[in-house]
């Protein structure tokens, strides 16, 4: 009683979460793929109890044995779906829901050869087949029993293996394009912040290793080495826990571990981000003591004093002011975005002369494509129009404070290789030559 209790405890976990997530981030946008997910592997964990526990009855086998051919083939592309969504992707690739099509298959036949064959015979061979796993005689039971075997047994293990495969590649792609890095995990812990998609990565692998763990054990073992069973529910049920507690962070994209404490108040998306903080922020002037206060007053205005709220009124449609509102707020993580802003805006890389995508990508240790995406996406221009436009954006700055200098001397300090370089993207990026600008900004 004692082993079924522990065996089906992880399926507990699951549909705990399920509840807290409904309750406390059902605004976030990856709630759905989150709550979707949780319940795939609910269902396997269902599945994989039945499997483990040799008290389970033949009728509750058969039930759970045709429950496995539809959801855990789903675990791995949903969970692909959810890390598209913490990537903030606005579209789902349809690619991603062809995974239906071989386990509704699976699902099917193996529901149709029990009609066939009678659920009973099913169920009579089904404790024969889960005792001794593939190592089976062909020649007991009939057709219709080993095409039941065939169906959901030898079938579901190659296409499981085939789908495993095919997303650990995949995975492992995305972790080089991501840079997700296990010294980042460890410096999470030394108190840096970690983006979440990374915390998620990891959590995820280890997910995925505890659920598989069963599968390469026959159900005659477990029944001999209980203990086994048991450390394998508990692993279980601490990785559902640690994936689903780090989910309740949908909403942000980089926490430090401090903040760990606070995933309740991260339920929100993008059109209610703002009223949800200042909720926040009315609730906490409302508790707080005099003293918290005054130091709140002093950040504040520490933080309304830095670089990343310098916007003259006149400059904010500004092609360079558009750029800075699309900047992170910290370059704290070491993500590839933050390591090219880091480079690019806080080092001022812009102003090196003859820097390309692919030197930038070099430096980086990244892809010139992936980087040219990332631009595009983060602030909807291409890699040359973002460096001229902050080259020029720096040029009246310059202009501004050495009014007398020399157009060579403007161009060589801004990055660009000649006078008339400088002189034409000036006037596309302003609309007037450097002359007629300094003219009208006496």
């Amino acid at each position: 009683m004692l082993l079924s209790f522990l065996v089906f405890l992880p399926v507990a976990a699951g549909l705990f979460w399920i509840a807290i997530h409904t309750l406390m981030a059902n605004r976030a946008r990856t709630y759905a793929a989150t709550v979707i997910l949780l319940a795939a592997v609910c269902l396997h964990l269902f599945a994989d109890a039945c499997y483990t526990d040799a008290a389970t009855p033949s009728s509750t086998l058969l039930i759970s044995s045709l429950l496995a051919q539809l959801v855990t083939p789903a675990i791995l592309p949903l969970a692909g779906i959810y890390l598209s969504r913490l990537r903030s992707e606005k579209s789902i690739d349809w690619r991603q829901l062809l995974w239906i099509v071989f386990p509704t298959f699976l699902f099917s036949a193996g529901l149709a050869i029990v009609f066939m064959a009678g659920p009973a015979k099913i169920m009579d061979y089904l404790e024969t087949i889960y005792s001794r796993q593939i190592n089976i005689d062909l020649r007991e039971g009939d057709g219709d029993v080993y095409a039941y075997y065939l169906v959901t047994n030898l079938l579901f293990r190659v296409f499981i293996l085939i789908e495993l495969l095919g997303e650990v590649a995949k995975m492992l792609v995305l972790m080089y394009w991501d840079n997700l890095r296990l010294r980042h995990v460890r410096r999470f812990f030394a108190g840096e912040r970690i983006r979440v998609l990374e915390l998620q990565y990891f959590t995820l692998i280890l997910t995925l290793i505890f659920l598989l763990a069963k599968a390469v054990l026959s159900r005659e073992a477990l029944a001999r080495m209980p203990w086994i069973t048991i450390l394998l529910s508990f692993l279980q049920m601490l990785s559902v826990f640690a994936f689903s507690y780090i989910a309740l962070f949908g909403a942000r994209r980089a926490i430090f571990l401090r903040e760990m404490k606070y995933a309740f108040r991260f339920n929100f998306d993008a059109r209610t981000q703002a009223a949800i903080e200042e909720e926040m922020l009315a609730d906490m002037v409302n508790s707080a003591s005099p003293d918290v206060l005054r130091n709140a007053q002093q950040l504040i205005a520490q933080r309304m004093t830095t670089d990343s709220f310098r916007q003259v009124e006149e400059e904010a449609d500004s092609p360079a002011a558009s750029i800075h509102a699309a900047v992170s707020a910290s370059w704290d993580d070491d993500s590839l975005l933050s390591r090219f802003e880091d480079y690019i805006f806080r080092q001022k890389g812009y102003l090196e002369p003859g820097i390309t995508l692919l030197s930038v990508s070099e430096k980086l240790s990244s892809n010139k494509t992936y980087i040219s995406r990332l631009v595009n996406g983060t602030y909807n221009m291409p890699f040359p129009d973002l460096i001229n436009t902050l080259r020029i954006e720096f040029a009246q700055q310059y202009l501004a404070g050495h009014r007398n200098a020399r157009q060579n001397e403007v161009a060589q300090a801004c990055g660009f290789a000649s006078a008339s370089a400088f002189n034409n993207i000036f006037k596309k990026v302003t609309g007037m030559t450097p002359k007629i600008w300094l003219a009208t900004h006496e």
